[in-house]
């Protein structure tokens, strides 16, 4: 479909013969202009936004670019002169500097990442510090749910026994709700990093 862009309407002289600014009392014209129609560009880039769907918060994209948002601004909070790598970023967060092949494969499975990444461009491998991200995220979460699990269960190992599958399925999809709420929402703002003195 062709992008139009309609010239923009014109406000109805009603007096078309007299000066306005020469007029004693002359009224403001009764239709108010429409603002200034949008760029064709602009309108291309907000019309591709619409098209494009949004990427889930555990998606392997969405991950990666969490985790260089987070470099990015660990690397911001670092003293001017300092060594800011890939690297000491893992040190400084804790995250393991290497994985094990089993690591790697598992999250190339098409459950997880999928083998390959596609891109506006085509289809390409994914990198190694892409896989990372993901494994971190994945053990992160893990993490998360186990914690979760235990505080439900508390002290008494039988507190969900009377639990069936559709309240444990109904639990699954209002975690991944609030999940989905919370990184919708910490993408809209700034991040923010939190120094351990």
């Amino acid at each position: 479909m062709p992008n139009s862009v309609s010239p923009p309407r014109m406000a109805a002289n009603p007096c078309p013969s007299a000066d306005r600014e020469g007029s004693i009392g002359a009224s403001p014209d009764p239709v108010p202009d429409t603002p200034e129609p949008l760029p064709v560009e602009e309108l291309s880039r907000l019309e591709h936004d619409k098209l494009q769907p949004a990427v889930r918060y555990d998606a392997p994209e969405a991950i990666y670019a969490r985790y260089i948002a987070s470099r990015q601004a660990w690397y911001d909070a670092q003293p001017t002169g300092s060594i800011k790598t890939n690297q000491q970023y893992r040190k400084a967060m804790a995250l393991p500097q290497r994985y094990d092949k089993q690591s790697y494969e598992w999250c190339l499975d098409y459950k997880q990442m999928s083998a390959l990444c596609v891109t506006s461009t085509g289809r390409r491998s994914w990198t190694k510090e892409e896989m990372m991200a993901y494994l971190d995220w994945s053990k992160a979460e893990d993490e998360r749910v186990e914690a979760q699990v235990a505080e439900e269960m508390g002290d008494n190992p039988l507190a969900n026994a009377r639990r069936g599958v559709k309240e444990t399925w109904q639990r699954i999809e209002r975690d991944s709700r609030e999940q989905e709420a919370l990184y919708s929402v910490a993408d809209s703002t700034d991040s923010c990093i939190f120094v351990k003195t």
